[in-house]
């Protein structure tokens, strides 16, 4: 099947993460999009049908395609997100477009903002003030060490799983310091046939002639591939800094391999994980509008230029809880370099 083209201006989506799609099987037939649908000169269905989570149970969650989310939205908010890309404080915009457990989480919420950017919607709201008293500083910096650079290869999901076990094993005493694990190893081993096949990651790619072996998958599905695993090895000296992500990863004989778990704990709200996070490092997703990779605190689709563009989604590993500029953050490591950020970490509003 041909992707088409989007229209609009070219703006680049870095680190993007996208979960699997659910097999077509369990997909319902698609609508039809209708002309009004189709006048957004970025209207996308994205790249996927649907796109999914996984609850407690493992059990996939079918998102619906922005299309359908469209249809469902009154004339006047479909209308102005057309204009503006962004629609907040409508008072039905939560049950429109959640589920009804999902709109269970949120009942009560106030102030929900709607964007529609990059052919994805996203629904934003305030939760719970986090006050200073839920400030705190732990060990989980030292365990979860030194940045880390994934240059241009779709790995945050890698990145930030080897960084948590690394931590993780630390924290327990299986490691002296922290060692980063093979993110080679883990890509070749969570999906095997997609790692076979050769991609185009980036323009840069084109021109150079480069093929990729690595590829955009989920937390979900690396802790997945782990629970039924022996473990996971070091990074060889080759795959620190820039590294080939064609050239594979073997064990050698006796070769210490680690990281093997039990249980995997997922919280659906903010104020679970960190209680958590008091005591252990936690991953998460990061929605990333045009401005995150910047100095600062992010905001989410109110840090970068108005109206908000969706650049993509990320994946990192929440640390702490701390003041920055007098504001409580959320200290989260990222993959992208010292560059990124503040010197490699991003501090994420948590009231968003």
């Amino acid at each position: 099947m041909t992707k088409k083209k989007k229209k609009g201006k070219e703006r680049s989506q870095q680190n993007l993460y996208r979960p699997k799609s659910v097999p077509k099987k369990t997909v319902p037939s698609k609508p039809k999009p209708t002309p009004a649908q189709l006048k957004d000169p970025e209207f996308s269905d994205d790249d996927t049908d649907y796109v999914v989570d996984n609850d407690d149970e493992g059990r996939l969650i079918v998102f619906p395609k922005r299309s359908v989310v469209l249809s469902t939205l009154p004339v006047a908010v479909r209308e102005e997100l057309q204009k503006n890309s962004i629609v907040s404080n409508h008072e039905d915009l939560a049950n429109i477009c959640l589920s009804r457990e999902r709109s269970a989480l949120v009942n009560g919420k106030e102030c929900f903002t709607l964007t529609d950017s990059n052919g994805r919607i996203h629904l934003f709201w305030i939760p719970s003030k986090v006050s200073s008293k839920s400030v705190f500083r732990n060990g989980n910096m030292n365990a979860a060490g030194y940045i880390r650079d994934q240059f241009d290869h779709p790995l945050c999901w890698d990145f930030s799983f080897c960084d948590l076990l690394s931590a993780t094993c630390v924290l327990y005493g299986h490691m002296q310091r922290y060692e980063p694990l093979s993110q080679i190893y883990v890509c070749q081993h969570v999906d095997r046939s997609n790692y076979k096949k050769k991609k185009v990651v980036t323009d840069h790619d084109t021109k150079q002639k480069r093929c990729h072996s690595c590829y955009e998958d989920s937390m979900y599905n690396a802790l997945k591939y782990l629970t039924n695993s022996k473990g996971i090895p070091k990074a060889e000296k080759r795959e620190i800094g820039e590294f080939d992500c064609n050239q594979e990863r073997s064990l050698k004989r006796g070769e210490e391999l680690f990281g093997k778990i039990k249980n995997v704990y997922r919280y659906k709200q903010l104020k679970d994980a960190l209680k958590r996070l008091r005591t252990h490092p936690v991953t998460a997703t990061l929605i990333c509008f045009e401005g995150w990779q910047n100095p600062g605190i992010y905001k989410g689709p109110y840090s970068g230029p108005q109206p908000p563009y969706y650049m993509g989604e990320h994946q990192v590993v929440m640390l702490d809880c701390v003041k920055h500029e007098g504001t409580v953050v959320i200290r989260c490591k990222s993959s992208n370099g010292v560059d990124t950020g503040n010197d490699g970490y991003l501090f994420i509003d948590p009231e968003i």
